[in-house]
């Protein structure tokens, strides 16, 4: 199971990176919450990862709602 959630990160960051590179040449906000939004999804699982999700799964949940 942590293949998949080791998957989704490093997808994640990638998509981050990219987003990025895109906002700087275009300047356009949608880029920016679509990376803000990667960013959310990739901290969820990186706290996975780390072993953090039993502590904070209520934060994690809200952080995967938005």
């Amino acid at each position: 199971m942590e293949n998949v959630y080791l998957m989704n990160l490093v997808l994640c960051v990638v998509i981050v990176a990219i987003g990025l590179v895109a906002f700087q040449k275009k300047k356009d906000l949608v880029i920016l919450s679509i990376v803000g939004a990667f960013t959310l999804f990739g901290l969820s699982h990186l706290s996975y990862l780390i072993g953090l999700e039993q502590a904070y799964s209520s934060v994690l949940m809200v952080l995967r709602t938005i």
